[in-house]
């Protein structure tokens, strides 16, 4: 069975993406806080491939079969994880979102 890592960054940058924009529609969420969380959403995505692929590559090497699954879900979620928030950040600098911005990352 091939899991293709593309369509999972699509499914999960676009339903994180579609409840932000639950939340500002019914006015939860400012336009600046809309934007920043959009810039979080596509480099979570992007990072979400990323990380199923290079974690399945590593699983693989490790324990072959199950590896793979278990590599691609944790480097899947890890990457997902470490992109959404840097591209909050960076979302959140050029908006000038002040409460979000890290004193160091």
């Amino acid at each position: 069975m091939r899991v293709n890592p593309y369509m999972s960054g699509v499914l999960t940058g676009g339903l994180a993406q579609a409840e932000d924009t639950y939340h500002f529609v019914n006015r939860r969420m400012s336009a600046k806080e809309y934007i920043a969380q959009t810039c979080a959403n596509v480099t979570g995505a992007a990072g979400f491939v990323a990380g199923m692929e290079y974690g399945a590559m590593v699983g693989s090497m490790v324990l072959p079969g199950v590896g793979t699954f278990i590599g691609s879900l944790l480097g899947g979620l890890f990457a997902f994880r470490l992109a959404h928030r840097l591209g909050y950040y960076a979302g959140s600098y050029v908006v000038c979102l002040p409460k979000a911005l890290p004193a160091a990352i």
